[in-house]
């Protein structure tokens, strides 16, 4: 797989289309590529697509479809800001966005804003978007899908798990009555209602559920797409909370060789995996391996997504568990209260993370003598269940329809 994007990136260094060049066929390349995971050779024939658009004369919605399609690859790549960057410019470019492609671009810039951190705004540009549809449509209809999934994961990223909840019996609602099914969202819609049966720690319907979305996504995308390996790891993440901790493991473990060989070492999907195996390494007590996976996960979503990133605080939090358990309680403390900086400004004070991390922190502070701040913090924290392993959501990434 390796050779095969280097090959992809030498063939689109050459930006400029050679002569006779179709955008059309660049497109379809470019589709192609992304529909097998492949998104840096992806990216590079939607980039020379847009190029070859602008020159042979291509309309202002076809060119706008383009940039709606690099974004999507853009965003599968885990390169959040310049898919922003293109979504927004193809919304202030004149793009109707109430129309088909204007709608799917807002609906793509929301997952960017939802994988940013940025929840407010990607729940107000969902709620847009669905009504949206529901004009076009009159109704229940087949493109309320993916918007209402998504909002379901911003709703489950802020810990509003009955309205993430609502969103998806109605969205399995209306796809119960679509024929031929959508498997493809089916799919997504199976793997974020298992996200928050998980956290409502309804452990055996979450397994249900995600192995219900892996045997459909390997059939739609095959075995070695990104997003197996994103649903291997959410599975090993409840096998692990289940107590099945080798079984865990081994889902870890194949869920990392893909993403390595399919997105690369710096993915945020991949920090996911190493944040899991980390956590795992601990509690059999091989603390050389779990300090390493630990730290390199933290590494990884903060060059990804940023140092104040809600990600980078449970990274944070999980690191700074590790050392207390070791006694390194100096280190662990300046990991918490930056974790807790970051959950307070991003999450706000009454989120659960906020107050588990709090509470966590206060124990620390306890340990060292700290009774003061200590007794503010715990007044501050609700009592919540201990960290579980990390299972990272997927959004589906609507691609630009085509007419």
């Amino acid at each position: 797989m390796r050779k095969i994007v280097h090959l992809m990136i030498l063939v689109g260094s050459v930006f400029a289309p050679a002569a006779g060049e179709s955008w059309r066929e660049l497109e379809s390349e470019g589709l192609r590529l992304a529909r097998t995971g492949q998104f840096d050779g992806s990216r590079l024939f939607y980039r020379r697509a847009l190029d070859a658009a602008a020159r042979q004369g291509a309309g202002r919605e076809a060119l706008a479809r383009l940039q709606v399609s690099l974004a999507g690859v853009l965003y599968g790549a885990a390169r959040y800001e310049e898919a922003r960057r293109v979504l927004e410019e193809a919304l202030s470019g004149g793009l109707d966005g109430t129309g088909l492609v204007g709608t799917t671009a807002k609906l793509n810039l929301a997952a960017v804003y939802r994988a940013q951190g940025r929840y407010p705004e990607a729940e107000a540009l969902l709620l847009e978007v669905i009504h949206r549809r529901e004009q076009a449509a009159g109704g229940e209809d087949a493109a309320l899908l993916i918007p209402l999934n998504n909002l379901a994961e911003v709703y489950r990223n802020q810990a509003r798990l009955d309205a993430a909840d609502s969103a998806l019996r109605r969205a399995l609602e209306i796809a119960s009555g679509i024929s031929p099914a959508p498997r493809e969202a089916l799919s997504s819609l199976w793997q974020t209602l298992a996200s928050v049966r998980r956290a409502q720690g309804r452990l055996p319907e979450a397994g249900e559920l995600l192995e219900k979305a892996l045997a459909l996504k390997a059939e739609l995308f095959g075995a070695e797409h990104p997003a197996v390996a994103l649903l291997l790891n959410n599975l090993g993440a409840v096998r692990e909370a289940a107590g099945e901790a080798a079984e865990a493991d081994g889902l870890y473990r194949r869920a990392a060789a893909i993403l390595e060989r399919r997105a690369g070492s710096a993915h945020p999907w991949l920090a996911a995996v190493y944040n899991n195996l980390g956590k795992a390494a601990a509690r059999r007590g091989a603390d050389v391996e779990a300090e390493r996976c630990l730290r390199r996960a933290v590494a990884i979503w903060e060059a990804a997504l940023g140092p104040d990133h809600p990600q980078v605080a449970a990274g944070l939090g999980n690191l700074a568990e590790f050392y207390a358990g070791r006694g390194r309680l100096a280190a662990a403390t300046r990991l918490y209260e930056r974790a807790l900086g970051i959950c307070r400004s991003t999450l706000g004070p009454e989120h659960p993370e906020t107050r588990r991390l709090g509470g966590e922190l206060a124990r620390i502070y306890l340990a060292q003598g700290r009774r003061t701040e200590a007794g503010r913090l715990l007044r501050e924290s609700a009592a919540v269940r201990p960290p579980q392993a990390r299972a990272e959501p997927v959004l589906s990434f609507a691609e630009a329809p085509h007419r």
